[in-house]
């Protein structure tokens, strides 16, 4: 009886370590991301893009309204919401970031910034690079 119970220790102690074997070898073989991970990072930086370009006119807009009513500047991206008809937009981008808002001056005339940053570093705003 000792004998088949060591027949079977040694017959687990294979297949387990085969399975561990065949997992490091897939670990090591396999790329980090699959090559169509990055086809779709890229479309995200798409859309973050287009969804500052509205944003940036929208703070446009908000900026000549709060002028002609007295106001400063809007000073976040749910201040310019009002002046976004029919989007669906809302204040984050596609990886669930708060989109950021700022002004600067250009010419004597205030410029709104929009931007927010992607996973892997990448700056994106409404500024001309």
């Amino acid at each position: 009886m000792s004998g088949s119970r060591r027949n079977l220790k040694t017959i687990i102690l294979w297949i387990v370590g085969g399975v561990a074997l065949f997992l490091l070898v897939c670990c090591v073989l396999t790329p980090p991301l699959p090559p169509w991970w990055r086809y779709i990072e890229d479309a995200r930086k798409d859309r973050a893009q287009m969804d500052i370009m509205v944003i940036e006119a929208a703070a446009k807009e908000a900026i000549k309204a709060n002028t002609k009513d007295g106001k400063g500047p809007p000073e976040t991206v749910e201040e310019v919401f009002p002046y976004i008809t029919g989007s669906g937009l809302n204040p984050f981008d596609p990886w669930g970031n708060r989109n950021q808002l700022s002004w600067i001056e250009v010419n004597g005339e205030r410029v709104p910034v929009v931007s927010t940053v992607a996973p892997d570093g990448t700056v994106i705003n409404n500024l001309k690079q």
